[in-house]
């Protein structure tokens, strides 16, 4: 299998594709060895990593049989070229007919592509208006964008109080991501009274999950003793760490201090 040994190789991607399609409209008996798998988003993508050929397959056979995640997973594929030949405009048809059908986590892609400029045939305001309506669904990726929108005052009015609240529900959804920006408020105290040990105790949970960046501010914290008992150590520590992750800041942050970040073995 070719995208096995080389799954960026655009001649693999072009010839398995076509394969597949020719594939499908013969024969579609083979999806029954996948009949137990789930139809969610990181069961079909485990599927397509461990065989591109059988997912793929089978992600093409749900997605003509309207199955919603098949076909956002599709769509996720094709917007980027993930195994399949880049095709932005045909990935966000695939989101589109998710989301028509019902998938919020789809309108939610498909809105946030559009917010950035990757998706054509929306604009920004039509996307913002698709993360909207996720949101209000309570599809949490969708609220915690509404939220930074909100608190940066893009494409909407500036309301801080409105957009921490849309944080803290999508952290409350179990949104992992959606806790740094909504640290970030609480150490500014945008939106809600100012909490250093909220924000402080929201970078060691991301720390310790290896966040690069909650591992720096983490490390700022300690330093100056900003809502937590200052350690010149424990600073030292989650700043080495965070730099050796790839941390820009951190790692200057190590070199001013001649901290040494050399694994040694």
């Amino acid at each position: 299998n070719a995208l096995t040994l080389n799954g960026e190789n655009q001649k693999a991607k072009n010839g398995l594709w076509q394969t597949l399609e020719k594939w499908s409209e013969v024969d579609r008996s083979s999806l029954v060895l996948l009949a137990d798998v789930p139809t969610e988003s990181r069961a079909m993508e485990h599927v397509v990593k461990d065989d591109p050929a059988l997912g793929l397959h089978t992600l093409a056979g749900r997605a003509a049989d309207r199955d919603a995640v098949a076909m956002r997973v599709l769509g996720l594929l094709c917007i980027p070229g993930r195994l399949i030949p880049e095709d932005k405009s045909r990935g966000a048809q695939w989101l589109r007919e998710s989301a028509d059908s019902g998938d919020q986590l789809s309108r939610y892609y498909l809105g946030e592509g559009a917010v950035f400029g990757i998706l054509p045939g929306l604009s920004k305001e039509e996307g913002f208006q698709e993360v909207l309506s996720a949101s209000a669904t309570g599809e949490s990726l969708a609220q915690e964008l509404e939220g930074i929108l909100l608190i940066r005052g893009d494409l909407v009015k500036v309301d801080p109080a409105k957009g921490w609240k849309r944080l803290l529900s999508a952290v409350d959804k179990g949104n992992v991501e959606a806790k740094l920006p909504l640290a970030l408020c609480y150490a500014s105290g945008t939106g809600t009274p100012r909490d250093k040990e909220a924000a402080t105790r929201l970078f060691r949970e991301l720390a310790a999950n290896g966040n690069p960046l909650a591992m720096c501010l983490l490390g700022k914290c300690l330093s100056h003793g900003f809502g937590i008992t200052p350690s010149r150590v424990e600073a030292s520590r989650w700043m080495k760490k965070a730099a050796m992750s790839g941390h820009e800041e951190a790692h200057q942050w190590c070199s001013r201090r001649g901290i040494n970040l050399v694994v040694s073995r």
